[in-house]
């Protein structure tokens, strides 16, 4: 009940900032999608406890919608979908799960991977035509039985590469931190690079 309240919170948040922005926006608006890699990095100093030791590199994919504020100033709404295999392995009997690896007569498996679907709102500014750095805030919601639903934040930078226009590829970099699961009670933070097709409506 609590996580429901609290992406409930976010969805009607979320509404708020477009319906602001709307009415205070440019009559541009852009929406970029694209496939996104994660890379896992260690941010607890826990001699127990290892990032890259739970966490595989990860892959997905997000679209982001800009509402500029100012010409350089645009208000940002993001949703995705993330997946981290697991680098923690089970001990079973051989024959207990399929495709198992045998050590010794006993059977390892990986565990299921960690699958979020990320929704953030956020700013990113252009410090120059093509070049920005952007903040990014929000939930990543648990999209199976081994991840939990936490706050998420992320900072980075990236650039526009014009193609035609109104089309662009946007290329970026971030760090991105608050990704949990069920059995580990520590923030996993990444840095993660996107590219995207994006298109100007107007």
């Amino acid at each position: 009940m609590k996580r429901l309240f609290t992406h409930a919170i976010c969805m009607v948040s979320l509404i708020i900032i477009c319906n602001k922005v709307k009415a205070q926006s440019t009559d541009k608006i852009y929406l970029s999608l694209g496939p996104e890699f994660g890379i896992p990095v260690n941010t607890v100093s826990d001699p127990y406890y290892n990032t890259r030791g739970i966490y595989k590199d990860g892959f997905g994919g997000s679209f982001k919608l800009e509402l500029p504020v100012l010409p350089q100033l645009h208000v940002t709404i993001t949703a995705g979908y993330m997946s981290f295999k697991a680098a923690t392995r089970y001990v079973a009997y051989p024959g207990a799960a399929p495709g198992p690896y045998l050590l010794g007569g006993i059977a390892t498996i990986n565990g299921p991977p960690y699958e979020y679907i990320p929704l953030k709102a956020g700013l990113r500014y252009y410090m120059v035509r093509h070049f920005y750095i952007e903040g990014e805030a929000g939930d990543a919601i648990k999209a199976n039985s081994v991840t939990t639903s936490q706050f998420i934040y992320a900072g980075g930078l990236g650039g526009i590469i014009p193609i035609q226009k109104r089309s662009s590829i946007d290329i970026g970099v971030r760090f991105e931190r608050g990704y949990k699961s069920v059995d580990y009670n520590y923030s996993m933070g990444e840095v993660d690079f996107r590219v995207a097709y994006r298109y100007q409506f107007k």
